[in-house]
């Protein structure tokens, strides 16, 4: 479970980098601050059923609640990412966590987690296929 915290955290730490820039610092404290609080009740909801789990859980949510702030923070007001490209990758996501639900439901976790990489993978050659052509249109 933890290592999807690895994921999250790189990002934010670009968006907080970014928000120092814009000199956004009492708004990350802020948001520390409501991560801070939204960590200590999902301990107290989480750890007493399933200790290590539960702490497992805590800390990705946390991560992923402060990261989403963090990241929307800076894409409202930069637009790292166009957001036509930010929602083919979301569906992606959505698509892949769906069928790797499925895989590994009914059939195997590995299957599951190929069915998963899938959606990822023919996105990405689908922007190879646009990059190429914008590429060769270019050297024309």
């Amino acid at each position: 479970i933890l290592v999807f915290t690895i994921v999250i955290a790189f990002l934010h730490n670009l968006a907080q980098y970014l928000m120092y820039t814009l000199h956004r610092q009492k708004l990350i404290l802020i948001i520390y601050a409501l991560g801070l609080s939204f960590n200590l009740v999902l301990c107290y909801l989480l750890v007493p059923e399933a200790p290590l789990r539960g702490a497992c859980q805590a800390i990705l949510y946390t991560k992923l609640a402060i990261g989403l702030c963090t990241v929307s923070y800076c894409q409202v007001k930069l637009t790292l990412f166009p957001w036509k490209t930010l929602a083919q990758y979301l569906g992606a996501l959505v698509v892949g966590g769906g069928l790797y639900f499925v895989g590994s439901t009914y059939v195997l976790r590995e299957v599951g987690e190929i069915l998963a990489l899938a959606p990822v993978l023919w996105l990405a050659w689908k922007w190879k296929q646009e990059f190429d052509t914008l590429r060769s249109s270019q050297k024309k």
